[in-house]
């Protein structure tokens, strides 16, 4: 048992029988494990000895355990013990083996979603959001590859939210973090880019609109951003700001059709500032549901190829809920959760407003350039695009809905049986797998973001229906 590596066949913390390795990183490993008392499979994941001295990292580690003790929800990941391993000294974390595949695979599979399997997922995710919110827990890093779709017997596929191991603890004393933001750029809300800002569970709720834009159309709204080989440091300063461009606009030339009223909701809930954005997840999603309701569905159609990506891009006419023969979209893969550079100090604290919409943007451009020329980066372009010059289209009113009802249920279409599951998240990028049948998929470190290249076809998606993922063994990791 050197160097963090556990053999199959060892026993772990006296109690745990090793089958295999499923994933491993610069941080941690995770581990196909039997209690030897009742032959219970699980999830085993460990911090590697290198990172055990860092007490952020440890920090991060526990509160995993701490989300999942504190928060009762059958939309977040179970962990069933923890502690630290006494002859390693290894800390450990062991949780729920999952059966089905994240929501990035599922997108890079299929291609955009019909509108209402994405919000029944939205709806699930809402769910999860909101009762950790209330115990003060904000995620910090949702993302497609976050939200894991479990298969269940003779019942439709549920959503868990995986890796809270960067979530933050809000309290009402102030906390400090002195120089770095984290979460996954493709997703991140402005605030997360200002280390002055402060995190909240409006945070969150930017997130679940990039991803509810995303599981729509096919692709992250920053693909054109990241396909242009920036670095890290550029791109967070192209993002940085929040989203510009109208949705529908943006959609339009990936070939997704998104209704009109679609630009007025994402406005909302990808606002710069955290309180115009909805209250709560469930809200957000509340009025999802009310904009998408309005058509027949969401057409799909080839890509337009743009030579290069303007300052700002003239608004285009949807065409409307017209069934079209689908195309796969293009998809992104998502970058590692980073650590951005953030500028300043922050403060962290419950219930702070934020400064008017356009100094901030100013001051958090202008700050992130200065910090970044301090580092030694230049910036070749500017950070801030223009608002478009006429409002979206008004949202609709939604229709008030308790969000703890019970949704129409989701018809999943039966699959061969399942492989060996994986557990849902790993604290780094995985090693290859010695196991043939089985296939991680990780989106790997990478300081240039890039998108790869498209599909050149995908079988239409049925919108009446969920079908559930996929059985082979499928794992995200992190760090």
């Amino acid at each position: 048992m050197s160097a963090g590596v556990l053999t199959p066949g060892s026993v772990f913390a006296d109690r745990y029988e090793v089958v295999r390795c499923l994933a491993t990183g610069g941080m941690g490993a995770v581990y196909e494990v039997i209690h030897t008392e009742t032959e219970r499979h699980a999830a085993l994941k460990v911090m590697l000895p290198h990172c055990i001295p860092s007490d952020e990292l440890r920090k991060r580690f526990r509160l995993e355990a701490r989300v999942a003790a504190s928060v009762q929800s059958e939309h977040i990941v179970d962990v069933l013990d923890a502690g630290i391993e006494t002859t390693s000294g290894m800390p450990f974390l062991v949780m729920e083996l999952l059966h089905g595949e994240n929501l990035g695979e599922r997108l890079r599979r299929l291609g955009p979603l019909p509108p209402a399997e994405v919000l029944e997922y939205l709806r699930q995710t809402a769910l999860a959001l909101d009762k950790t919110h209330k115990a003060h827990i904000v995620h910090r890093d949702l993302k497609p590859d976050n939200l894991f779709l479990c298969e269940r017997d003779e019942s439709p596929p549920r959503i868990k939210v995986l890796d809270f191991g960067i979530a933050k603890l809000l309290a009402a004393s102030a906390t400090k973090n002195a120089t770095r933001s984290m979460g996954t750029p493709l997703y991140m809300a402005p605030e997360q880019f200002d280390a002055d800002s402060v995190i909240s569970p409006a945070t969150d709720v930017f997130a679940l609109g990039m991803i509810a834009y995303t599981l729509l159309s096919g692709i992250p709204y920053w693909d054109e951003e990241s396909q242009a080989g920036l670095n890290v440091f550029a791109f967070a300063a192209k993002v940085c700001v929040g989203p510009s461009e109208p949705a529908t606009s943006r959609c339009a030339r990936a070939g997704t059709t998104l209704p009109p009223a679609f630009d007025a909701w994402f406005a909302k809930v990808t606002a710069f500032a955290p309180e115009d954005r909805f209250q709560s997840a469930s809200e957000a999603v509340r009025a999802l549901a009310g904009v998408l309701d309005q058509g027949e569905g969401i057409s799909h159609a080839a890509p337009i190829e743009t030579p290069a990506m303007p300052a700002s891009t003239p608004s285009r006419t949807p065409r409307g809920f017209l069934p079209e023969p689908s195309v796969p979209a293009r998809t992104t893969s998502e970058a590692s959760t980073i650590e951005v550079p953030a500028v300043g100090t922050p403060v962290n604290t419950l219930g702070e407003g934020a400064s008017p919409d356009k100094p901030r943007r100013l001051r958090l451009a202008a700050l992130l350039v200065l910090g970044l020329l301090g580092a030694g980066s230049v910036l070749a372009y500017a950070v801030r695009a223009p608002r478009p010059t006429s409002p979206p289209a008004p949202l609709a009113a939604p229709a008030t809905e308790d969000t703890q009802g019970t949704p129409p249920p989701v018809i999943v279409t039966p699959t061969p049986a399942p492989s060996p599951i994986l557990p849902a998240t790993a604290e780094a990028p995985p090693a290859p797998s010695a196991v043939p049948s089985a296939s991680v998929s990780t989106p790997a470190p990478a300081v240039t973001l890039r998108a790869p290249p498209r599909p050149s076809s995908r079988p239409p998606a049925d919108a009446s229906t969920t079908t559930a993922p996929p059985r082979s063994t499928s794992i995200y990791t992190r760090d």
